[in-house]
C-alpha cells in the first residue's frame, strides 16, 4: 500500500537546516565498535520549498456508525456556515416490563402525549448559545436501507413530507428568554446535569403506534417497517444575523428518545367508578439498532479559506466532511535524504563508508494560530490524524512493514502540546506527530518488497480525529508563512528529524 511512504516524507522534511547537538550515541549500537571512530548528534528542520501546503475541501464522510449526532447551523466567523440535521430508525427499546407493556386502547388504557426527548450536557455544542432555533422534525415514508452505508452528502429528498412536520418546536441552546424555560449557569455546571428538548409530536402518529397491532408492537422489525423513522431539522429562526450553534447530541451515553405518555383507568366492577389512574410511559430510543444518517453541508462564501494555494498562510482543519490540510513533500527533500541513509548489503546490513547517518527519531509539528482559531472561546480537537488517499481516492491511514514483517502505522495520532501560560491557565500551541521507529528510512528508500508501492504517495491530509462526531475546528499556520523571531508559536509547519552522523 503506498500509503505508507507518505508519512516518511512528511517527516523527512524538516532535514534541511541541521543544527549539531551534544555528541551522542543514539543509534551506536548499530555498527561495530571499532567501526566508529566518532559519532554526533544534529537535528535537522526543514527549510521552505520542501514542503507545500494547501487548504482543501474534504470528501464526504461514510458512515458505517454514528457515535452522536450533531445538529444546528453555525455562521463561524472564518470558517463560513455549517449546517447539520439527521436521519434515524428508532427501535421498539425494552419490552415485556410493566411499563413497556403490549399498548392497546382497550383494557382502559388512554393516550396523554407523544413527545420527542433530545438530551444533552454542559458545552456540548459550539458558537452562540442564545441565538433561536427552530426544530422541525418529520416522518420518513421510505425505509432507511441497514445494508447501505450512507454518507455525509446524502440527499433525503423524497423520503418524508416537506409541508408536514410531525413535530416543531423554537429553542435556544442553553437559556430560554421567557417561556419559562430560563437556566442559571450554577444549574448547567451541575455534575452530569442533562438538559433536555422536549418536542411534541402529533397526535395522529401517537395514536397510530398506541393503537399498532400487538404483532407490531412487539416485533423489532415489523416495527420498523411500520414507523420507518425520523428526519431531524434545526435552523436558525427567521434567518436571524446571530451565529448560531452546533449541537452534539450522543445516543450511547445519553438516550434520544420518543415517548408515548398514557394512562390507565382504574374502575370499581360494582359502582364502575374512577378508583385511581396510573401514569405510564413507553419508550422508543435511538440506539445502537438503528440505521442513522448524520448529513453536514458548509458553505464557504463568507470564510476566510482560500482553497489550493500553496502560498497561503492559514490552514484550515474542520471536521463534518469540511475543510483539510493538505501538504506535498517535494522530490528535493527525498534526494536529498536518499543520499544520506546508509547502503545495505542483501542480508541487509548497513555497509561502512567513509560517514553513515543513522535516524534517531523524527517529528512534524503544527503550529495553531491563536489568534484567530480563538481557543478561550472556541476548543480546538483534542487529536489530528495524517491520512494518504489510496486509489480510489479515499482516505487511509498510512502503514508500513518493519524489518519484523509487521505491518504497523506509520506515525503516532498529532497531540496537542500545553504550554502557552495566561492568567493561570495553560492552553495549547501546537500538534505534534512522532514517525514510527524504521519508516523514515522505508519512505526514503524502501528495502521491504511490500513498501515499494507506498513510496509513491507524496500527498498527505490533516483532519481531526473522530471527525464525523465533533464540531471543533483549528486554524494553523502553514508552511508559507514566515516565522515570528519573537514568537515561540508562529512557526511554519515544521518537521524535525534526529539523526547521528558516525565517522
Amino acid at each position: 500500500m503506498r500509503t505508507q511512504q507518505v508519512s516518511i516524507l512528511a517527516f523527512v522534511i524538516l532535514l534541511f537546516s541541521a543544527c549539531k547537538d551534544d555528541a551522542s550515541e543514539i543509534g551506536g549500537g548499530l555498527f561495530p565498535e571499532n567501526e566508529i571512530i566518532d559519532a554526533e548528534e544534529y537535528i535537522a528542520t526543514h527549510e521552505k520549498g520542501d514542503i507545500r501546503t494547501s487548504n482543501v475541501k474534504s470528501d464526504a464522510i461514510e458512515f458505517s456508525t454514528i457515535k452522536s449526532f450533531i445538529i444546528g447551523e453555525f455562521d463561524d466567523p472564518f470558517f463560513g456556515k455549517t449546517t447539520a440535521d439527521f436521519l434515524s430508525q428508532v427501535s421498539l427499546g425494552q419490552r415485556g416490563t410493566a411499563d413497556t407493556t403490549t399498548i392497546k386502547i382497550n383494557d382502559n388504557y388512554e393516550l396523554d402525549s407523544t413527545r420527542l426527548l433530545i438530551k444533552y450536557p454542559n458545552n456540548s455544542w459550539i458558537g452562540d448559545t442564545l441565538t433561536k432555533h427552530r426544530i422541525k422534525v418529520f416522518e420518513l415514508d421510505q425505509p432507511l436501507d441497514p445494508f447501505r452505508n450512507y454518507s455525509s452528502d446524502f440527499d433525503p429528498t423524497g423520503m418524508y413530507d416537506p409541508l408536514n412536520p410531525i413535530g416543531e418546536k423554537v429553542f435556544q441552546t442553553k437559556t430560554m428568554r421567557g417561556d419559562n424555560y430560563s437556566k442559571s449557569d450554577s444549574i448547567w455546571s451541575q455534575a452530569n446535569y442533562i438538559d433536555t428538548i422536549s418536542i411534541e409530536i402529533s397526535d395522529e402518529l401517537g395514536d397510530r403506534i398506541f393503537t399498532a397491532d400487538s404483532a407490531i408492537i412487539t416485533d423489532p422489525y415489523a416495527f420498523k417497517q411500520f414507523f420507518k423513522g425520523i428526519y431531524f431539522t434545526s435552523e436558525k429562526e427567521d434567518h436571524s444575523s446571530d451565529i448560531g450553534s452546533l449541537i452534539q447530541l450522543n445516543y450511547r451515553g445519553i438516550s434520544q428518545e420518543l415517548v408515548l405518555y398514557y394512562k390507565r383507568i382504574n374502575y370499581d366492577e360494582t359502582t364502575n367508578e374512577i378508583v385511581d389512574t396510573s401514569f405510564l410511559t413507553r419508550k422508543f430510543p435511538i440506539n445502537i439498532e438503528d440505521v442513522k444518517v448524520n448529513r453536514y453541508a458548509h458553505d464557504y462564501t463568507n470564510s476566510e479559506i482560500v482553497f489550493g494555494d500553496t502560498n497561503t498562510d492559514k490552514l484550515y482543519v474542520q471536521p463534518m466532511a469540511g475543510s483539510a490540510c493538505k501538504y506535498n513533500i517535494e522530490p528535493t527533500f527525498i534526494e536529498y535524504w536518499e543520499d544520506k541513509l546508509p547502503e545495505k548489503d542483501n542480508e541487509g546490513n548497513i555497509i561502512i563508508t567513509d560517514t553513515v547517518y543513522s535516524i534517531a527519531g523524527s517529528t512534524l509539528s503544527f503550529y495553531i494560530d491563536t489568534a484567530l482559531t480563538d481557543y478561550r472561546d472556541y476548543s480546538v480537537p483534542q487529536s489530528i490524524e495524517i491520512f494518504a488517499k489510496d486509489d480510489n481516492g479515499d482516505f487511509v491511514t498510512p502503514f508500513f512493514e518493519n524489518e519484523y514483517g509487521q505491518t504497523v502505522q506509520a506515525y503516532s495520532a498529532g497531540t496537542l502540546n500545553y504550554d502557552i501560560t495566561e492568567d493561570g491557565v495553560v492552553y495549547p500551541s501546537k500538534y505534534t506527530f512522532t514517525l514510527t521507529n524504521g519508516f523514515f528510512e522505508e519512505f526514503i528508500n524502501p528495502q521491504i518488497p511490500s513498501n515499494i508501492d507506498r513510496a509513491n504517495y507524496n500527498e498527505l491530509y490533516i483532519v481531526p480525529a473522530n471527525s464525523s462526531s465533533t464540531f471543533n475546528r483549528v486554524i494553523i499556520h502553514s508552511a508559507a508563512i514566515e516565522a515570528y523571531p519573537n514568537d515561540e508559536t508562529v512557526k511554519p509547519v515544521s518537521k524535525s528529524v534526529k539523526y547521528v552522523k558516525f565517522f
